[in-house]
């Protein structure tokens, strides 16, 4: 598991275990490896599914390219000098460095890929209920729902995406 699905994990989990111990009014397990492990696989289960279901953001400083170069990406790099003006030969590092700047500023914008809200709720939350169905009591799908819910905007930030 990803350090983002960590955290999201930790999240769902904790979210999950006060609401059963509102149900039941049981005082929750503390401490590392106290839930069991027929709880906290299910919802390793659903988390998994969950952030597999989110975009991913690109950090900074970080570009999304394509993995061939396009033509223009091409004609970019070789537009570059590779000459001093008095016709010596630039370093190839500086060559290759000018001609990695070049296309990279020639590299199309990388699609968005926007899912629909309530259509990517709706599915994480029934496979959030089919992973989770052996959980006892059994979660209500509102209360998976609003957990899914909450959960999202951290794992976003976590992505660097919108919340």
């Amino acid at each position: 598991m990803s350090a983002n699905n960590d955290e999201l994990r930790q999240i769902v989990t904790d979210a999950l275990v006060g609401m059963i111990s509102g149900v039941t009014g049981l005082v929750p397990p503390s401490g590392p490896g106290a839930i069991p492990d027929f709880v906290q696989a299910p919802i390793d289960r659903a988390v998994e599914k969950i952030s597999t279901a989110l975009p991913v953001g690109v950090p900074d400083g970080y570009a999304l390219v394509p993995i061939e170069p396009t033509p223009e990406m091409m004609q970019a790099a070789l537009d570059k000098p590779c000459f001093y003006p008095n016709g010596d030969l630039l370093p190839w590092s500086q060559i290759t460095r000018a001609a990695y700047f070049a296309m990279l500023a020639a590299a199309p914008a990388a699609p968005t890929v926007k899912a629909d809200p309530p259509e990517s709720i709706t599915a994480a939350v029934d496979a959030a209920m089919v992973e989770m169905q052996n959980i006892s009591p059994p979660l209500r799908r509102s209360e998976c729902e609003r957990l899914i819910r909450a959960a999202l905007p951290a794992l976003r930030a976590l992505q660097g995406g919108d919340a």
